[in-house]
């Protein structure tokens, strides 16, 4: 099974935070939450690309800010 996770990251006034499992779904949901609430979001997704995208860009036409990040959260050589 998987899941959505984060980590909310508050750095000299920045707050950041990343969501995996974030370009669909729950996962998604969150995300737009988590900008909405003045988050940077960093988008994750293994394989969906085009889905992460849409976060992504709905995030920036609320005026939020994200970006999408690939990785597998599983496997250290994705997250290091």
């Amino acid at each position: 099974m998987k899941g959505v996770g984060g980590l909310m990251i508050n750095r000299g006034g920045a707050r950041l935070v990343i969501i995996t499992g974030g370009s669909r779904g729950i996962g998604a949901a969150v995300a737009r939450l988590a900008a909405a609430q003045g988050y940077a979001v960093a988008v994750n997704f293994l394989q969906n690309q085009r889905a992460a995208q849409r976060v992504v860009e709905e995030i920036a036409s609320s005026g939020g800010s994200a970006i999408p990040i690939k990785g597998d959260v599983s496997r250290e050589a994705d997250i290091v």
